[in-house]
Parts: C-alpha cells; sequence; structure tokens
C-alpha cells in the first residue's frame, strides 16, 4: 500500500509515540567546553528524556579535543 499525501507541506506518518518524540526532540548535542567547565548561557541545562516506558538508561559522553 502507498499513502501519499499529494501535498508538499503535509506529510503522512505512522503514529509511534517514542520515536516521534525523538525525532523532533533530536539523540544528541554537542556542548564547547571552556576552561574544564560546559560553556552555557545563563539558562542553558542538558535535559534526558525517556519516552518508551521504564526501559534501562544508558549515555554516553565523549570529550574530543584538548
Amino acid at each position: 500500500m502507498l499513502c501519499n499525501a499529494m501535498r508538499i507541506t503535509a506529510s503522512v506518518f505512522i503514529n509511534d509515540d517514542a520515536h516521534l518524540k525523538r525525532t523532533i526532540m533530536g539523540q544528541e548535542v554537542a556542548v564547547a567546553i571552556t576552561e574544564g567547565k560546559l560553556d552555557f548561557g545563563p539558562c542553558e541545562q542538558i535535559f534526558y528524556g525517556e519516552f518508551d516506558g521504564m526501559r534501562g538508561k544508558r549515555v554516553l559522553v565523549k570529550i574530543i579535543g584538548e
């Protein structure tokens, strides 16, 4: 079966709430480090959101550079 929205500004998708939220929210962030500290603005923070129930969590933090 093919389902086409037939409009350039429309989309068709299968709704799977967890994957859709991840697509909108993103999966990774890059943050600068200055003088050994995360270089955030005054209101910025890193948040982790789990959208698929109470599964085990794993986060990878990789520091690249000097």
